[in-house]
Parts: structure tokens; C-alpha cells; sequence
């Protein structure tokens, strides 16, 4: 049931999987500045999981919980484990490339971070190589996709994902182009309207392992929009929760400091978790 793009990949993947026996506890890594939160530890655990299996994923933790940390303390651990043989790319609204470049200072500030933006880009693209974190726009991405296509990435990051929840836009087809060996979606809204926003965030970060979209409405998206099928619910929520982890500020809130602001979401199909 899964399709011909990366099929034979993701079986053998899959087949990884039948002898996990669960997330090892990572070592904070020594050259990041923060104090990871008990939740947070945890979600660097299962993103070094996702990356050491390439596997793709889907942090779907609630606005304010430190989606942007933890993707910084897996760069970090990977440049520390000499795995970050290639640059981490990350692709961002324009509003949050400041806010990129301010917390990879803060609590990452070994990493070498190149922002591409601005009239005035073409020469900063030579520091590609020596970077280990690059962060762009999805408009710029769009502009400039034949300068990325010609190299690879260690991990591709796409913070608000959501961006590409209509996998036609032309942003949703230039993320694609990137070959990268990992790739991960940040996103407190997966799912906001209907479950073929959830199937585009997933084709991206694992095309095949929900099938192609129309197999994907078949089995799954009108079974359970239209017809409440509980059974195909807990199916595709078997197939997704490994690789998507999702926590509330309800869930977490002892964890929280003081005066956090509640963000209500719509929860993801029978409220599954990645662990």
C-alpha cells in the first residue's frame, strides 16, 4: 500500500522499525546553551531517531513550546556527532528569519549561519559550503530553486509548514526539489481544515507512506470526513503517529513557566502521539 516513489526505501525503513525498541535518551548536547525542558528532551530524543533512520517527520507541538529549539538542538547534535556533513537548510515565512538567526545565536552559537535573503543575495551564496545552518524564505526558495537544486542537504527544515498544506502551489513543488537526507516539518496546525492538509505535510516529509492523494482519499480521507469510519481513523493514525509528535500547552503545563497564554488547536485524528 505504499506508492512507487520511495516504496522500496520506505519498506526497508519500516522493516527498521519492527526491532525498535524505543527512543534512547540523547546527552544534551555540550555546545548548546539552554536548559532542555523534560518535553523537550524528549522531542530531540525522536528527532534523533527520525535522522539517524532518515526518517522523515512531522513536530507538531503547540505555538510556544520550542519547535525552533529543539530543531537547533538536533543541528547542534549532529555537528557534534560529525553528522552534519552537508548544511541544515531552513525554509521559513519571511517574518521568522529574524527570529531563525536570533535563537541559532542564542542557544546555538557554534553553528555557522548564513541567511539568504535580501536584493543583494547572489554573493552569500558561496558561503552554502561552509555553513552549517542556512536559512531562507519560501518566496526566495521559489526565485532562486535552481541555485538549491544543485546541492544537498543534511536535513531540510520547513518551519510553518502549513505553507504547503496545497500540495499545487508552487512552494509546495519547490520544497520538494530539495534532495536532502532528512526532512522535517514544524507546524502547531498540521491540520486545520481537512485531512488532506495533514497527507501534504506527510508526502513531503515521507512521500509514500500514506500512498498517493487520490489512494489517500479513498482509504482515508472520506472514510473518515464523511462516513465517521472509526476503523480507517485508527489506521491512519497508526501509520502517522511514529513519525509525528505532538504535544499541547494542556499537556505540558507543569513543565511551563508561569503566565504561558492557552492557543486552542484542532487536535490531529484520535489525538495520537509519536511516542
Amino acid at each position: 500500500d505504499l506508492d512507487d516513489r520511495r516504496a522500496p526505501l520506505t519498506r526497508k525503513l519500516m522493516q527498521s522499525l519492527q526491532d525498535f525498541t524505543g527512543l534512547e535518551t540523547v546527552p544534551v548536547p555540550k555546545g548548546l546553551n539552554a536548559e532542555l525542558r523534560g518535553y523537550q528532551q524528549e522531542g530531540l530524543n525522536w528527532l534523533v531517531f527520525l535522522q539517524r533512520y532518515g526518517f522523515g517527520g512531522i513536530l507538531a507541538d503547540d505555538m510556544g513550546l520550542g519547535k525552533t529549539l529543539q530543531t537547533l538542538a538536533l543541528v547542534q547534535q549532529m555537528k557534534e556527532q560529525k553528522q552534519l556533513n552537508k548544511p541544515a537548510l531552513v525554509i521559513a515565512p519571511t517574518s521568522l528569519t529574524g527570529n531563525w538567526v536570533h535563537e541559532a545565536n542564542h542557544f546555538t552559537p557554534e553553528l555557522k549561519v548564513t541567511l539568504i535573503h535580501g536584493p543583494k543575495r547572489d554573493a552569500v551564496f558561496q558561503q552554502i559550503k561552509n555553513s552549517d545552518l542556512v536559512i531562507t524564505t519560501y518566496p526566495l526558495l521559489v526565485r532562486d530553486l535552481a541555485r538549491y537544486q544543485k546541492r544537498k542537504f543534511s536535513l531540510l527544515v520547513l518551519d510553518e509548514a502549513q505553507a504547503i498544506k496545497n500540495h499545487t502551489t508552487k512552494k509546495a513543488e519547490c520544497v520538494r526539489l530539495i534532495k536532502s537526507d532528512t526532512r522535517l516539518c514544524l507546524s502547531g496546525t498540521p491540520l486545520e481544515n481537512h485531512l488532506g492538509e495533514l497527507w501534504a505535510l506527510m508526502d513531503f516529509a515521507l512521500p509514500g507512506l500514506l500512498g498517493g492523494r487520490e489512494l489517500f482519499n479513498d482509504l482515508f480521507r472520506s472514510p473518515i470526513e464523511r462516513e465517521g469510519n472509526d476503523d480507517r481513523r485508527r489506521e491512519l493514525a497508526r501509520k502517522a503517529s511514529p513519525f509525528m509528535l505532538r504535544r499541547t500547552k494542556a499537556e505540558v503545563v507543569k513543565e511551563l513557566p508561569p503566565k504561558t497564554e492557552s492557543v486552542q488547536y484542532v487536535d490531529l485524528p484520535d489525538k495520537q502521539r509519536a511516542l
